[in-house]
């Protein structure tokens, strides 16, 4: 305690050691040498000051803040909406004109959607006028409409075709939906005399091509079927649970 600038002095017998708090090391050494008891700074206080001189380089190092920047891809993806897909060919004959177009990186087609998911940083109008040159109108479909990781359900229309007699009727029926453009899908069922048509294609063609092969039909809007011969009209009952009911 003697030694200027200490204020504080613990020993400790069993360990051989003494903490003290201020002063200078040197002359605490000297001091203690002076008394007859040799001294010097202990392992672990030393590793400290390392430590301590290792941290206070730290601080004195500056470092850029452009070291702490990160180069980000700039690569974003384009939803487009394609017209006049009907089959997987149109689907690799709109991925290959996409692709050809220069920046894009990949390119996703939905036939039963009718879409296209571009990445890269080609321009819309780019894509756009690539599809257009290969026979497939397009048009952009903006940020806010796009529902995320969500397909788009399929349009399913019905319809009443009467002529039907047998499997070979089902599939000339069938035949002639999917040559309509826009249709993707057709389901056609004989005994109730009704096609399910998945798909963007317009109801007047669809009619017009069975009445082409000899099924005449029409489109089952609501609750009502109606007899394309008598004019006869089938309701549908919900509700009925037993011959009373009837």
């Amino acid at each position: 305690l003697s030694v200027g600038g200490v204020t504080k002095a613990h020993v400790d017998l069993d360990s051989g050691t003494a903490d003290v708090q201020g002063g200078q090391l040197d002359a605490m050494i000297t001091a203690l040498e002076h008394g007859g008891y040799p001294a010097r700074m202990a392992e672990e206080t030393a590793a400290n000051a390392e430590v301590a001189k290792e941290v206070e380089c730290l601080k004195s190092t500056v470092v850029p803040e452009t070291a702490n920047l990160i180069e980000f891809d700039e690569r974003s993806t384009t939803k487009l909406k394609v017209d006049d897909m009907t089959c997987k060919k149109c689907v690799g004959r709109v991925e290959k004109a996409l692709l050809a177009v220069p920046n894009v990186t990949l390119a996703r087609v939905n036939l039963e959607a009718g879409t296209a998911d571009v990445e890269g940083t080609a321009s819309p109008s780019a894509l756009i006028s690539a599809l257009a040159d290969s026979g497939y109108p397009a048009v952009e479909i903006p940020e806010s409409a796009r529902l995320i990781n969500v397909p788009a359900a399929p349009s399913i229309r019905t319809l009443k075709v009467e002529g039907m007699t047998c499997k070979k009727c089902v599939g000339r029926v069938e035949k002639a939906l999917m040559a309509v453009p826009g249709v993707t899908a057709a389901r056609v069922d004989l005994e109730a005399g009704t096609a399910e048509v998945e798909g963007t294609g317009d109801m007047t063609a669809m009619i017009a091509a069975l009445d082409e092969g000899g099924y005449p039909a029409q489109e089952l809007t609501g609750l009502v079927e109606i007899d394309l011969q008598s004019g006869a009209r089938k309701l549908k009952v919900g509700g009925m649970t037993c011959k009373k009911c009837v």
